[in-house]
């Protein structure tokens, strides 16, 4: 008498099933993977900008110069962006003009830092395509000036207080989105928006 041996795999139902389920599972997680997604490069650019200012504010008070974060179209240009989404630089303005001049290189940090050029502490260019940095309510911003004794201001026609710098992603959800805050003394906060802020 001829034995059969029983085969050892899967049945065309049992893969169909399999696929099936793995279809719905990965159906629900997309869109909750997108969103994650979103969310982390939205706090990777806050802290990105969060720590631009720390350095900027740093700086200032350490020397005595002040120390102006601009918006800024290339590596190798100045403050000529219209706004932060391209990428930003952080100088100090040695000649106090609050434009960035570039030139000759000066010993930074020394007891009396002055000179008729400006040094460039910081240059940040990889911005995501996808994110939209501004300020809220004055759109037209493009610099903010740390001064010598921690404070900061930005640049709307003339120097005022700084508000609160918006980073927000094409998707423009206020749900993920952050902004950078300053305190009275000047120190940069990341937070949530509040119940009344959108994205621009």
């Amino acid at each position: 008498m001829a034995r059969f041996r029983s085969a050892n795999g899967f049945t065309l139902i049992e893969v169909i099933v399999v696929l099936a389920v793995a279809s719905i599972l990965l159906a629900i997680a997309a869109p909750s993977m997108s969103s994650f997604v979103r969310s982390n490069r939205i706090s990777s650019a806050a802290n990105d900008l969060q720590q631009t200012f720390l350095a900027a504010r740093s700086n200032a008070v350490r020397t005595g110069v002040p120390v102006v974060v601009c918006a800024s179209s290339s590596s190798s240009s100045g403050c000529d962006a219209s706004s932060f989404n391209s990428g930003w630089v952080v100088f100090a303005d040695l000649n106090r003009n609050n434009t960035l001049v570039t030139g000759t290189s000066v010993n930074f940090g020394n007891a009396i830092a002055s000179g008729t050029t400006d040094l460039v502490v910081l240059r940040k260019m990889d911005i995501n395509s996808t994110l939209r940095l501004s300020v809220s309510n004055a759109s037209a911003v493009t610099s903010f000036r740390y001064l010598p004794t921690g404070r900061v201001q930005m640049y709307n026609g003339s120097w005022t207080s700084a508000n609160s710098i918006m980073v927000c992603d094409d998707s423009a959800n206020a749900a993920i989105s952050k902004k950078l805050t300053f305190s009275s003394a000047g120190r940069p906060m990341p937070a949530a928006l509040s119940g009344g802020e959108s994205c621009p």
